[in-house]
């Protein structure tokens, strides 16, 4: 009657002892972090940073959600920008388009370039980095839109229906703030609105 009992107890004690890896490998994950470092195009100007910007909108920040994101596009165009693996020799491996983005929704309340977008639509914007599956995702230097609050944001467009992204972290949004427009620490382009303003007047 003895050997069921000791038979119970060994089970029980493998049992514990892969959830006590399990347990481990989670921490493990959970302490994980994710560098991301990427090179973007840097403007000295107001006009450099409208002309390189699909899209400029005001808009609040509704709310947002960490997803992976396959960025592949059509790799059966000749345009560089639907095909960004135009010219090389091997095919990019799809795991290598995969990343992870914090995606923003953003309810526009004033459009200054952009056909395609009216006030009240609701958009989408992608950011590098965010928490999935336990692991952070950081980028040097990111600035995060944050939902309930205002901005002003310059956005490159993609076709298959991948979010909007700013031209580059560091000079693609400026915070709304008691009516003034804050940049981040590291972009050193004072924003002119009334300059803004005149991109539809321009055309």
């Amino acid at each position: 009657m003895k050997k069921p009992i000791i038979f119970l107890l060994f089970v029980l004690n493998c049992l514990l002892a892969a959830c006590s890896e399990a347990d481990s490998k989670e921490m493990e994950k959970a302490n994980l972090v994710v560098d991301y470092s990427l090179d973007y195009p840097r403007y000295t100007t107001q006009t450099e940073l409208e002309q390189a910007s699909d899209l400029i909108v005001e808009g609040n920040v509704l709310d947002s959600k960490v997803e992976s994101v396959n960025i592949s596009l059509p790799n059966d165009s000749n345009d560089p920008r639907e095909n960004p693996t135009l010219g090389a020799k091997e095919e990019v491996p799809e795991e290598e388009n995969e990343f992870v983005y914090t995606i923003s929704k953003v309810e526009v309340t004033q459009v200054y370039k952009g056909d395609n977008v009216q006030v009240g639509d609701v958009i989408e914007v992608k950011q590098l980095g965010g928490k999935l599956d336990g692991v952070t995702y950081t980028e040097e230097n990111a600035n995060p839109i944050k939902p309930k609050n205002e901005y002003i944001v310059f956005l490159a467009a993609f076709p298959n229906e991948i979010p909007y992204s700013l031209v580059n972290p560091e000079q693609g949004s400026y915070q709304k703030e008691n009516g003034k427009y804050k940049a981040h620490q590291n972009n050193k382009i004072k924003l002119d609105v009334e300059k803004l303003k005149k991109i539809k007047t321009q055309k």
